[in-house]
């Protein structure tokens, strides 16, 4: 849509709303203009809605962005307004280094002013559930200093692809979730050797990358071959700096999984053989590495880890007292009456904290008990070790 049709176009406002992955304090509302200099600026305001309880702290519930829309129709402002958006909640999660949904729909309506009437339209979501999910909150100058930067820079649209995977590698952080972490963050990579690629290319003046290919003594005898081993040069020396075993892992993970050629359980292997901490961090670090940012908070952001904030999951373990067999009737397992309930959120290293308490009754229908058990919950940090975790503060 060009500048000469927004300029006879209607004006709408839609709300967006996603999980509250970051937050902003409550009470506080951002606005922020974006857009390309030759786009008319869009107006968004970011806001977090709360729930006040007994607990600590104000429990955030959702993430809000209202965009100011010019748009031809109440259909195209919608559209318009969730890819915007998107764009947004994408560097949002990187900043935080925890999932943020795709933005829904909340509410959106024509607030064109010579109108008799009004376009309105809302949509209907089930409320969320008793347990809150942990937050960061969100570092707004952060947030600001990477889109500029992706905004003054020439990465183009392998950068916003970069940024989805990477936040849906985030969304992928819970039991059983590592394939598909995995799998998004080897995308994530090979987005990053593209960019890689033309970066490299362009600081020593060459046109064509079988030129960069002979500069890091790849034989190019057979071009398709070489283009090959300069993408794994790329990423293997410049995205993994040098860590093979890494890379190999993530890669056959990612492949096996994508191509299908490798079973469930070999994939399964890969993805879950300890390598995920090393991978985002690597991701993440040659993300900033593209971005022209000062040394302070390139640093910070390299130093804030990737957070676990979907469902509660918690264990309990320890030795059953009494007689056991294998069941002739597959319904009949054991099973305990085991709960956890939510005792207080309260701040922490500028996010909010769940303090959990489980409870059970340690007896089985057939009179056996559990003894000497324990509560493990999931950890909220990656590669954080079960012996690191307070079972009763997560």
């Amino acid at each position: 849509m060009s500048t000469g049709e927004h300029a006879t176009s209607r004006r709408f406002l839609v709300v967006v709303r996603t999980n509250p992955g970051v937050v902003l304090p409550p009470g506080s509302v951002w606005s922020l203009t974006v857009g390309q200099a030759d786009d008319p600026p869009l107006q968004v305001g970011v806001l977090t809605g709360y729930e006040e309880s007994s607990w600590s702290a104000p429990v955030a519930r959702v993430l809000y962005l209202v965009v100011d829309r010019a748009a031809a129709s109440l259909e195209d402002a919608v559209i318009e307004a969730l890819g915007s958006a998107s764009g947004l909640t994408t560097i949002m999660a990187f900043i935080g280094n925890r999932y943020v949904e795709s933005p829904e729909l909340h509410v959106a309506y024509d607030t064109t002013g010579d109108r008799a009437e009004h376009e309105f339209v809302r949509t209907y979501r089930p409320e969320y559930g008793y347990l809150p999910e942990p937050a960061a909150v969100l570092d707004v100058e952060s947030f600001q200093a990477v889109h500029d930067c992706l905004l003054r820079s020439d990465l183009g649209a392998r950068s916003g692809m970069t940024l989805v995977h990477y936040n849906e590698a985030l969304r992928s952080l819970r039991p059983a979730g590592d394939v598909l972490a995995a799998e998004h963050q080897f995308a994530a990579v090979e987005a990053l050797a593209g960019i890689v690629r033309k970066r490299e290319m362009q600081a020593r003046g060459y046109t064509d990358e079988l030129e960069l290919a002979k500069c890091f003594g790849i034989d190019t005898t057979e071009p398709w071959k070489a283009r090959n081993e300069l993408t794994g040069y790329l990423r293997r020396t410049m995205i993994f700096s040098g860590d093979d075993v890494t890379h190999q892992a993530l890669k056959k993970a990612s492949d096996g999984f994508e191509h299908g050629y490798l079973p469930i359980v070999d994939v399964r292997k890969h993805a879950e053989s300890g390598i995920l901490p090393a991978a985002f961090d690597h991701v993440r670090n040659a993300i900033l590495d593209l971005l022209d940012l000062p040394e302070d908070l390139r640093g910070y952001l390299a130093a804030t880890k990737p957070t676990y904030n979907d469902r509660i999951h918690a264990n309990i373990r320890g030795v059953i007292d009494g007689g056991t067999s294998h069941p002739e009737d597959p319904t009949s397992f054991r099973e305990l009456d085991f709960t956890v309930s939510l005792a207080d959120v309260v701040p922490a290293d500028g996010g909010l904290r769940l303090r959990l308490e489980p409870h059970v009754d340690p007896t089985f229908a057939d009179g056996a008990s559990l003894k000497d058990y324990s509560f493990l919950f999931y950890r909220e940090r990656l590669g954080q070790s079960d012996d690191d975790q307070d079972t009763t503060d997560e």
